[in-house]
């Protein structure tokens, strides 16, 4: 046991290691182990921010490895609603279908382009949605009094679909065989290149007694009268008219109309 002479300078000598060891681990150790979690810490948040740039990415990649597979739809939108109606060529096509069926044309009525009115589309559908939600969460610690602000938001209100389609109803009366309706109907529902989209048919017996229609010739047993109505459907009509016909001038085919005829008689007051 130490003599109680030199015991308070042990203590003190003691007491004076002590304190330098807590200020060497505050000054030096701590400082270092601090650094070295502030390090392990940012690691972690570098990881999550990877791991979601990559999962986001993938999300990426899906949406445009569906987008690639989706089937053109300009060709058929280009025939099933056109820009622009070529009403001399559907005129055209209309008679021919006719013509070469045997048909008769009754009556043949042609409404207002009208835009169709669309149905709402909630956002959650809309894949644009979908999209967006992927850009919604953040990276990790973006900065010191900084807010994580996304590039893009999601729709938030209901959207309108088919927007600037607009309709041409359609109306006409036939009359003749019911094998000739069979080839008039053929023709104007090709697939490849309908002449217009055929909302009803309806159709009754015309027998030789029937009443006359005017410009029709008279029913034959077996006849029967068909009402075709329609649409002509169109996207973002385009209402410009175009003429690239040359004018010409105007022509009587003569010299003047007012030439004598050889051995007319006189005409009174003609002098």
């Amino acid at each position: 046991m130490l003599n109680s002479k030199y015991a308070p300078v042990v203590a003190l000598t003691v007491v004076a290691i002590l304190i330098l060891g807590v200020l060497g681990w505050f000054l030096a150790i701590k400082p270092q182990i601090d650094e070295t979690g502030t390090l392990a810490t940012q690691a972690d948040e570098v990881r999550t921010n990877i791991e979601l740039i990559e999962a986001t990415s993938a999300g990426l990649d899906n949406y445009q490895e569906t987008l690639d597979s989706l089937p053109d739809l300009a060709p058929s939108l280009a025939l099933n609603a056109p820009t622009a109606w070529d009403m001399p060529a559907f005129r055209a096509r209309l008679d021919e279908a006719v013509k070469s069926s045997g048909l008769e044309i009754g009556s043949y009525t042609q409404g207002p382009e009208t835009l169709i009115e669309g149905w709402p589309q909630q956002p959650g559908s809309l894949v644009s949605t979908q999209i967006a939600t992927l850009f919604q969460t953040g990276p990790v610690n973006v900065g010191a009094g900084e807010e994580y602000a996304a590039p893009v938001t999601p729709v938030a209100d209901a959207e309108t679909a088919t927007e600037g389609i607009s309709a041409v109803s359609l109306s006409m009366t036939l009359a003749g065989a019911p094998g000739e309706m069979v080839d008039f109907f053929a023709q104007i529902s090709d697939p490849e290149d309908p002449l217009f989209q055929i909302y009803d048919v309806s159709h009754e017996a015309r027998p030789e007694s029937s009443a006359t229609i005017a410009g029709v010739s008279d029913a034959n047993d077996g006849d029967v009268l068909v009402t075709v109505t329609g649409f002509v459907y169109m996207f973002f009509a385009d209402p410009t008219i175009i003429d690239e016909a040359t004018l010409e001038d105007a022509s009587i085919g003569g010299g003047s109309p007012f030439e004598g005829i050889d051995d007319a008689p006189e005409q009174p007051g003609a002098n």
